[in-house]
C-alpha cells in the first residue's frame, strides 16, 4: 500500500486560524499606533504654540501683543497664527491643525497676561490636550455623566 504525502484538512484549518488570529492582533495594534501618533502631533503643536506665546510675553514685558488677545474662545486659524511674530519673523508655521482637520483653540484674559490653547486628541481617547500660561500642559479627559 502506498502512503499519500500532504497535509490533512485539520492541519490546514489550524494554520489558517492561527494566521487569522495574528492578522487581527496586527490590525488592532496598527490602529492604536495611528491614534497615538495623531495624539503626539496634537501635543507637540499645542506645546509649540504655548512656547511661542511665552516668547512673545517675554519680549513684550509679560503681556501678549494686543493683536493676540482673544477673550472669547477662538479657532487658531492661519490668520491668528500669522500674528505670532517677533518683529517680522514668523514664529509659528501656517497650516497648524489637528489630525482631524479642526483648528486648535485659543483664549486669553483681557490684559493678555494669561492664555489657554488646546487641541482635541483622537476620538478613541475622548480627551484633549491643553497648555496655559507658564507652559503648563496636561491631558484633560471628560468623565461621562450618569443620569440620576
Amino acid at each position: 500500500m502506498r502512503k499519500l504525502k500532504g497535509f490533512t484538512l485539520i492541519e490546514l484549518l489550524v494554520v489558517v486560524a492561527i494566521i487569522g488570529i495574528l492578522a487581527t492582533v496586527i490590525v488592532v495594534n496598527l490602529a492604536n499606533s495611528q491614534n497615538r501618533a495623531k495624539d503626539a502631533k496634537v501635543q507637540a503643536e499645542v506645546s509649540q504654540i504655548s512656547n511661542a506665546a511665552e516668547v512673545l510675553k517675554t519680549i513684550n514685558g509679560g503681556k501678549l501683543p494686543a493683536t493676540l488677545v482673544a477673550t472669547t474662545r477662538a479657532a487658531l486659524t492661519d490668520t491668528l497664527i500669522a500674528l505670532f511674530k517677533d518683529g517680522t519673523t514668523q514664529i509659528l508655521p501656517s497650516g497648524m491643525k489637528g489630525p482631524d482637520g479642526t483648528s486648535y483653540n485659543w483664549v486669553t484674559n483681557s490684559g493678555g497676561t494669561a492664555y489657554l490653547v488646546d487641541g482635541t486628541l483622537s476620538a478613541a481617547s475622548g480627551s484633549w490636550f491643553e497648555c496655559y500660561t507658564g507652559k503648563v500642559c496636561d491631558t484633560v479627559t471628560v468623565e461621562p455623566t450618569v443620569a440620576k
